[in-house]
């Protein structure tokens, strides 16, 4: 998670504050980043505990 929050650090706010010229560049960048970092097993694995919460509750 921690690489995660770096790359949202290095790419996302700058594009959140209008640093960044090229948005669509920009955007294409940060997914590209996010995904190199690992936000696939991430989302993964927040599904899989929203399954299993889901689940107990039945």
């Amino acid at each position: 998670m921690a690489n995660v929050g770096n790359v949202m650090l290095r790419f996302a706010i700058p594009l959140e504050y209008g640093a960044i010229k090229d948005v669509d560049k920009g955007l294409e960048d940060l997914n590209k980043q996010v995904k190199a970092a690992g936000i696939d097993k991430i989302l993964a694995e927040v599904q899989s505990q929203v399954d299993a919460f889901l689940a107990a509750k039945k």
